[in-house]
């Protein structure tokens, strides 16, 4: 899987992300909207892992390309993010520093997802 992830915290995922690519999946990092979303329409971007505090960004994303698969980095309190994301379709949420088991938890996710589509 090609993962992009849109973030200003590379170092505290850092074992996140090494639980990514140990896996055998492609991570690109990204830290403006413009590399985002030149990477998105470029590559065909599997997943795209990105901080709450760029919602309003994926909303307007989410309505230009619904089929792309979103997590968002955040430790805001589960009812609320729910409110928040609610018609996103936002895939999973992940905790600000996430650990490698969070990687092995979107990968079964994604892999879930992926099984469902048309081949």
């Amino acid at each position: 899987m090609k993962i992009l992830i849109f973030s200003k915290s590379f170092f505290e995922i850092a074992s996140f992300s090494r639980a990514l690519l140990k896996d055998g999946h492609a991570v690109i990092f990204v830290s403006t909207e413009i590399e985002a979303i030149s990477f998105i329409e470029e590559l065909k971007i599997d997943a795209l892992l990105c901080d709450d505090q760029k919602l309003g960004w994926v909303k307007g994303l989410v309505a230009r390309m619904p089929n792309l698969n979103i997590a968002l980095f955040s430790d805001i309190e589960e009812t609320v993010f729910h409110q928040m994301t609610e018609g996103l379709g936002i895939v999973m949420r992940l905790p600000k520093i996430p650990e490698k088991s969070e990687a092995a938890l979107l990968l079964k996710r994604l892999r879930r997802i992926a099984a469902l589509l048309p081949a």
